[in-house]
């Protein structure tokens, strides 16, 4: 008799409390903390009352601000044009994921991949002076790159200050290099329509087909590889600022974009 007693009560209290409230004696899921205490005893909670709510609903969603997700997870931040959402370990200065894509936001607030090949770009400044014999390295896709100044104190001198490039997959990155310029302050644009073929191997050296820039007359070159091992695009860009007696002194700068 006492254990058909103590079943009863047991399955009465389960049904009883399938709701569980904390801080709140009126919980509108079934799972619900009302993180201020604010919540009425009766009725449903009003838009400020549950901004501090959080709560799990039969559906199994999760709200936070809301009382009524709609998703897995649906964050109201209260402000408009804030997620509320915050990730303490990565920022805008984490290096980016080879090979992933980029996510956004639709009308609805929905987080949805927005592109599945996603423009990655890699910068990185320089001193150029008698003491640099090459930049810090550049790596972007599965391809790495620096550039090795050349003859800088004057004009038309060569060496030319030239872009090297190797492969980080432990094979050679076949592929073609076009739309190839350079500029110059002192001889004007050349520009070189040309395509060429390109092979870039697994320890740095210069890219075939990519010439040469003086570092003396602030000059830039602009080029193209098109990888045929895997099907990526890179654009690169280099350019010398010799500072032009403005004091800024000389310094190199190299741009990469990378898309697959």
């Amino acid at each position: 008799m006492k254990k058909t007693i103590l079943l009863t009560l047991f399955s009465i209290s389960t049904q009883l409390f399938a709701q569980v409230g904390i801080n709140t004696a009126n919980p509108q899921g079934s799972f619900h903390i009302d993180g201020a205490k604010d919540n009425p005893a009766t009725g449903v909670p009003s838009a400020v009352q549950s901004a501090n709510d959080a709560i799990i609903n039969n559906a199994g969603n999760m709200g936070l601000g809301t009382l009524a997700p709609t998703a897995k997870l649906e964050i109201a931040s209260g402000t408009n044009g804030t997620s509320g959402l915050k990730l303490s370990n990565i920022n805008n200065t984490t290096p980016a994921t080879n090979n992933s894509a980029a996510l956004g936001v639709d009308g609805s607030g929905n987080v949805v991949v927005q592109s599945t090949i996603p423009i990655q770009t890699r910068f990185v400044s320089f001193p150029i002076n008698a003491t640099v014999t090459e930049s810090p390295t550049l790596q972007i896709g599965t391809l790495e790159f620096k550039v090795i100044p050349g003859n800088c104190s004057s004009g038309g001198a060569l060496p030319y200050t030239t872009i090297q490039g190797r492969s980080i997959t432990g094979a050679a990155n076949i592929g073609i290099v076009h739309g190839q310029y350079m500029t110059s302050q002192g001889s004007g644009p050349t520009a070189l329509h040309y395509n060429n073929a390109s092979s870039i191997g697994t320890t740095f050296d210069n890219i075939p087909g990519v010439f040469g820039v003086d570092c003396y007359n602030d000059g830039h070159i602009q080029f193209m590889f098109f990888s045929y091992t895997d099907q990526t695009y890179y654009r690169v860009n280099f350019h010398a600022a010799d500072g032009d007696q403005l004091g800024f002194g000389g310094q190199g700068y190299m741009f990469v974009e990378y898309q697959k």
